[in-house]
């Protein structure tokens, strides 16, 4: 329970971040997709029912605090964790496919999403490749946070 509450919260203050500050300093096109990448981060570790549950409520968020309707980010992005988890378990299994396909999705997400005015030019590439080093350094923390307060030894100590 706590884990689900601070998953909420994370994706709530990533939501801002990314709508607010990161939007006005890198712009549309640089804007790197903090909930897809920290979804991403948790299929990554191996936890797919709370990489689709971020996907799920951080998608809401994400259309709650912008303009599209309810419910069409949130689809998005369970949709393309549901797509990423099925090809981890039968063809894929390397993390670098993942961060690969983290790409792709950002790239498309920003395309269906901002398809009135898409220009499509190298910063959408390297936006992308922001939400990929991002996701990259959610994997880092969550794997560190995981070892250090989530193992075996760290229970049996407390």
């Amino acid at each position: 329970m706590k884990k689900i509450f601070l998953v909420l919260i994370v994706s709530l203050i990533l939501v801002f971040i990314e709508n607010s500050f990161s939007y006005e300093f890198l712009g549309r096109m640089l804007n790197p997709s903090l909930i897809l990448a920290l979804s991403f981060a948790f299929v990554l570790t191996g936890d797919d029912k709370l990489a689709l549950f971020t996907g799920l409520f951080g998608g809401i968020f994400t259309d709650f605090i912008g303009t599209w309707v309810i419910g069409s980010s949130s689809t998005f992005f369970v949709v393309s964790i549901y797509i990423s988890i099925i090809l981890k378990t039968t063809m894929f299994k390397g993390k670098v496919f993942q961060l690969v396909l983290i790409t792709l999705c950002t790239l498309f997400y920003k395309f269906i999403f901002n398809l009135a005015d898409f220009n499509f030019s190298l910063s959408y590439i390297l936006g992308a490749a922001l939400t990929m080093l991002c996701s990259s350094i959610f994997f880092y923390v969550i794997s560190k946070i995981s070892t250090k307060y989530l193992s075996t030894e760290y229970r049996i100590k407390a």
